[in-house]
């Protein structure tokens, strides 16, 4: 019967026939349960649920009747005619607590069903430590119960977290960790668009307040991906009390992205006596009607519950005037549900009130091995009687409050003594009932020790949630579980290694200057720097601060431990520091004595670093055999963080490096060389780098056919890899492509499209430099003064805050030269010029340096300083002939100056 039990699916029922067995063979014959049974049981318990292959879940019941919310109804109706029609649709429901939203979406999921749609439900639990992708956990889960098909599409640390699949799936080929959360987005697409090609498909994502921001972020990217796919997503969340910033920030970005938001509204008078008529089957006294209005103001959870507790106590009484309430006056309502919650629990027994307080902590859902570890062997009497109060619901072999609302006002109602200890039970009921592996509840584990004031086990446990966080790209939860590990209060090596950490898992995004920022602090309580100043240094280099990079690596070198492997690390760093200097020979040389030390070592990691750092220094310098030798030879292991943030901020950087027409097509040569190899091995990010390289020496070459067909497929390939930072890069050479071509809103729209890719890249200030270029330039042609101020004002916000980078500034300040030399303020133009010379003088960028010198002529003939301006233009049209450049980036936009401007072409 067991086997019977769980092919149907059906754990409980399996669970309860082995009781009554056990208890059975207990009383009759005093016996246990024989070994073969007991594997049997566990071995069933273990297994995942049977798919059930071709049939999509059937939603939950409506928990209460529907009334008053029309609009809204026809709204949704209208939405999945859209999606018949093949089209993506994003909706919104917000309210505070009780207002409907769960009501709405279970409405939506009933009618999908019917339509014979694909339905799925994941929700975000409050008091689960914001498990990392939660509810999209949920909905995967669902979906591969429903069928196992397409498993294969998602990756192993995604998998990990199912556990209805077994160990396998492709890892995420990366080690840029924000590039590799994208390919974690994408490969979640990829399973979710295969499913939408056989019916729509209906995702209904709820209390998204409580989630993680990995799961926002999630939410945000299948939003863009899906726009031309019949696929319909539908977040929840509540108003009341205020959405955290990040939830706020998703509402934003989504509202230019098509959401469709719904607030709901309390009942109207009418709309709340259609609902009590519904709930009751009949007519309502008036005076009834208006004492329940008054006190659940519009509310419909609260108007069910007041008027199901008055049906239970026998208050209510039925007669030809409709239903009304019995003695004497106004009925002796609740004026809350807190109160009314607190008449259920003074009628239960301390055992039961303490079970429901262990749940109330613990969240939404408890597995009864939990339980039964918290509380012992009265917990069947104890459950039954917390079940007929009708506070609790079974779901599966776990229970859970009704409501949320039920959980929040009991847990509010505890002392914070009372809370310290529950927290302290359930921690070490988890523990018990996971001994081998708690792993998958690191989370959980981390937040009740905490609670319970337990500094050591909550330490160990939320640094293992963070690097868990870590491990599936979601750092924005891993950063916020190593800060409440620094609110522990504790010092020395220990909190020099939280802010280590929290230093990491800022540069992982990034976000270097907060990186920066976390490495000193740890520097403040540790008495082993050397790995610290090695890593400031790293963060100064990609913040371009050379002299402060220069100096942590003298006092990198000074703390220098004896092993080869610190040794190796450290030289990765000065290669870094001499390749951004341009001082390419000096790379390779240091890149090389890191090879030979890694590979003698064994470090893997180190191996493939030192192979990139090569490959990137023999582009420039045109040993193109070389560079693909050492490309090839890094293999399919993905790029290294450090490295991979370098190649995104100067993409492509032997385009500035390629002198005259016979390298240019060796360069030509080489980079499809790679592309064929990359496309051979599947790393689809040096294919998408390799188009974009050739679209850019296109565009410079004034072939705007081609140039279009390669920054086509590079925004294609970055967009399907999840790399936000090569979507922008890519969107700054479309947005000159358009705008060298009259194609002036294109050009804009693509501006546009790139700011928004930005905020996501880990380098933001890069792509942000040369979208606002880009933007300054198109706004110029368009004659658009407001856009113009407004990307002005932003470009000097960028300046004061960063770095000058050698390739994106020098591309940035030549266009504020411009828009300043048409507002004529020629002092100004003057400064950005020449600073865009020096930047580029000091980095031996070339054709940056004409660029500068260009613009320099421009402002110094608006001046009236004919001869210097001469001179000037000359030595930039020799520079572009000698680059071979057909077309320049300024010389070509020279119709962004407008009529009357001083211009003078080289």
């Amino acid at each position: 019967m067991m086997q019977i039990y769980a092919l149907q699916g059906s754990r409980l029922q399996m669970d309860r026939q082995y009781r009554r067995c056990r208890q059975a063979l207990a009383e009759e014959l005093g016996v246990e349960p024989a070994p073969e049974t007991e594997a049997l049981y566990r071995r069933l318990l273990a297994a995942p649920l049977p798919p059930v292959a071709g049939e999509a879940p059937v939603p939950a019941s409506p928990t209460w009747p529907l009334a008053g919310r029309e609009e809204e109804l026809s709204r949704m109706a209208r939405a999945l005619e859209r999606l018949a029609l093949g089209r993506e649709v994003v909706l919104g429901l917000e309210g505070p607590p009780g207002i409907g939203k769960t009501r709405l979406a279970q409405e939506v999921l009933r009618l999908s069903h019917q339509r014979g749609y694909q339905t799925f439900l994941g929700t975000a639990h409050a008091a689960e430590g914001q498990l990392p992708y939660a509810p999209f956990v949920e909905v995967l889960r669902q979906a591969l119960r429903t069928n196992p098909a397409d498993s294969e599409l998602l990756p192993t640390e995604l998998r990990a977290h199912i556990p209805e699949l077994p160990a396998g799936g492709a890892p995420v080929l990366t080690g840029d960790p924000l590039a590799a959360q994208g390919l974690l987005f994408a490969a979640v697409w990829r399973f979710l668009a295969r499913r939408a090609t056989h019916s729509p498909l209906v995702l209904v994502l709820e209390d998204l307040h409580n989630s993680d921001e990995g799961t926002l972020h999630l939410f945000h990217y299948l939003v863009r991906q899906a726009v031309e796919s019949p696929i319909l997503l539908l977040g929840t969340w509540r108003s009341e009390p205020e959405p955290p910033q990040a939830l706020k920030q998703l509402i934003h970005s989504l509202e230019g992205l098509g959401l469709h938001s719904l607030s709901l509204k309390p009942l109207t008078q009418s709309a709340h006596r259609d609902l009590l008529v519904k709930l009751l089957g009949g007519e309502v006294a008036p005076v009834l009607e208006q004492e329940l209005y008054r006190l659940s103001e519009g509310n419909p959870l609260f108007a069910l519950e007041v008027t199901q507790q008055l049906q239970e106590s026998g208050q209510l009484a039925r007669t030809d005037e409709g239903w009304h309430c019995t003695g004497l006056g106004s009925p002796p309502l609740p004026s809350s549900l807190a109160t009314l919650v607190g008449g259920w629990l003074v009628r239960l027994s301390p055992e039961a009130l303490h079970l429901l307080q262990l749940i109330a902590v613990a969240g939404q859902t408890v597995p009864l091995a939990v339980l039964e570890a918290a509380v012992g062997p009265r917990l069947a009497d104890t459950l039954e009687e917390a079940l007929r109060a009708h506070l609790l619901l079974e779901e599966g072999l776990g229970y859970r409050f009704r409501h949320v609302l039920y959980r929040e006002a009991l847990y509010q109602g505890l002392s914070l003594a009372r809370r310290s200890i529950l927290h302290g039970e359930l921690a070490r009921a988890l523990e018990a009932t996971y001994p081998s592996d708690p792993t998958p509840h690191t989370e959980a584990l981390a937040y009740h020790y905490r609670q319970a004031g337990k500094t050591e086990r909550a330490l160990g446990y939320l640094l293992k949630a963070g690097e868990r966080a870590t491990a599936v790209y979601d750092h924005a939860a891993a950063l916020e579980r190593y800060r409440e590990a620094l609110g522990l209060g504790l010092s020395g090596e220990t909190r020099a290694g939280i802010w280590e950490r929290i230093g990491d898992a800022h540069r992982a995004t990034g976000n270097v200057h907060q990186a920066l920022a976390a490495y000193r602090e740890a520097l403040e309580a540790t008495s082993s720097p050397a790995a610290l100043y090695r890593k400031l240094a790293l963060c100064a280099i990609l913040a371009t601060d050379m002299v402060n990079a220069k100096t942590y690596l003298h006092k990198a070198e000074a703390h220098l431990g004896d092993t080869p492997l610190e040794r190796a690390q450290l030289l990765l760093v000065w290669a870094l520091y001499h390749w951004h200097w341009h001082e390419f020979e000096q790379a390779a040389s240091e890149a090389h004595e890191v090879l030979n030390l890694a590979e003698a070592q064994g470090a893997q990691v180190e191996a493939q670093q030192a192979c990139e750092l090569l490959a990137l220094s023999y582009l420039p310098l045109g040993r193109w055999e070389e560079g693909l030798h050492y490309e090839l030879k890094r293999g399919l292991a993905g790029w290294s963080p450090e490295v991979a943030l370098a190649t995104d901020a100067h993409l492509c950087l032997w385009e500035y490096h390629v002198y005259g027409e016979d390298p240019y097509r060796q360069a030509q040569a080489f980079i499809h060389q790679v592309q064929d190899h990359a496309q051979a091995m599947g790393n689809l990010r040096c294919v998408a780098v390799c188009h974009y390289a050739l679209g850019s020496m296109e565009l410079l070459r004034a072939n705007f056919h081609q140039a279009a067909h390669h920054l086509g497929r590079a925004l294609e390939l970055h967009q399907r890899i999840g790399s936000p930072a090569g979507e922008a890069y890519t969107r700054a050479r479309e947005a000159l492509l358009h705008t060298a071509r009259g194609e002036l809103e294109a050009g804009w729209q693509a501006v546009q499209q790139g700011l928004e890719a930005a905020q996501e890249a880990a380098v933001r200030d890069h792509c942000l430099a040369r979208l606002y270029a880009a933007g300054l330039w198109n706004r110029l042609a368009a004659g658009d003064p407001g856009a113009l101020h407004a990307l002005a004002e932003k470009s000097r916000g960028l300046e004061v805050s960063g770095a000058q980078c050698p390739v994106c500034s020098v591309q940035l300040f030549p266009a504020l030269a411009a828009y300043h030399l048409c507002s004529g303020e020629l002092e100004t133009a003057l400064n950005y010029a020449r600073k865009a010379k020096e930047l580029a003088a000091a980095f031996q960028n070339q054709s940056g340096y004409a660029q500068a010198r260009w613009m320099e002529g421009q402002v110094l003939a608006a001046q009236g300083q004919a001869e210097e301006a001469g001179v000037a233009l000359a030595e930039a049209a020799s520079i572009f002939r000698t680059l071979g450049h057909a077309i320049d980036l300024i010389p070509r936009l020279s119709d962004c100056l407008p009529s009357g401007t001083p211009f003078l072409m080289p």
